[in-house]
């Protein structure tokens, strides 16, 4: 079974909703806006902190993946 850690998933849901955050409560982070780059950004550092991969497909849709596991689509 998948064991998930609620206190860091919130933590990390606060900090990705502060990148583009808007006045009202919401979030913009247009396509290849900087908002967009650096959520992208704070994404991979994530990934990389897990010990995962992270491959981008030419539309940059990213895809973390640990070791020789790719996503399924990605075959």
């Amino acid at each position: 079974m998948l064991n998930i850690d609620s206190a860091r998933l919130w933590q990390s849901l606060l900090a990705m909703s502060q990148i583009g955050a808007t006045g009202r409560g919401g979030v913009c982070r247009l396509a290849l806006s900087a908002e967009d780059v650096a959520a992208r950004r704070q994404f991979s550092t994530w990934c990389q902190q897990a010990g995962l991969s992270l491959e981008s497909d030419a539309v940059a849709i990213s895809s973390p993946a640990a070791g020789d596991a790719a996503p399924n689509w990605r075959r």
